[in-house]
């Protein structure tokens, strides 16, 4: 009795084993195909431009301030002065994108990718209304 039940599970894991031995090939060509695909799909979007991002226009005004410090040396305080380049970005009030999708699509051997083209047209308006930019405490956005 205790010998053909070792018998059987013996049988069952030898069954076992014998099913994964194509379960586990078929899963690294499953994986094999899915890197050739994402490497189609890269190199089809490289051939089209990549991936873009739109960005509206900024008006980017230059500037350089004189800044006078107060330093503690010791036991005195040093007035030190020195300049400070930055910019002032400035967003539009009003932003306008009109444009028009269309998709693609591409083929290489069994492998698909779909390519998006825009045609697009951007504009925007930027008014000051405040006092003059050189009156203004500017914090630097960018160091020289």
């Amino acid at each position: 009795m205790t010998r053909s039940l070792l018998f059987r599970i013996a049988t069952l894991f030898a069954l076992g084993v014998m099913l994964m031995v194509p379960l586990l090939s078929i899963g690294g060509l499953v994986q094999q195909r899915q890197k050739a695909r994402d490497l189609v799909v890269q190199e089809i979007a490289r051939s089209a431009a990549y991936a873009q991002t739109i960005t509206g226009p900024i008006l980017m005004v230059p500037y350089v301030r004189t800044v006078t410090e107060q330093q503690i040396d010791g036991a005195r305080t040093v007035l030190v002065t020195r300049e400070v380049a930055g910019e002032l970005r400035l967003l539009p009030q009003r932003f306008d994108l009109a444009g028009q999708l269309t998709t693609q699509e591409r083929q290489r051997g069994i492998y698909r990718a779909r390519i998006f083209d825009a045609t697009n047209h951007i504009s925007g308006h930027c008014e000051w209304k405040g006092p003059p930019p050189s009156s203004l405490f500017m914090v630097p956005v960018a160091p020289p």
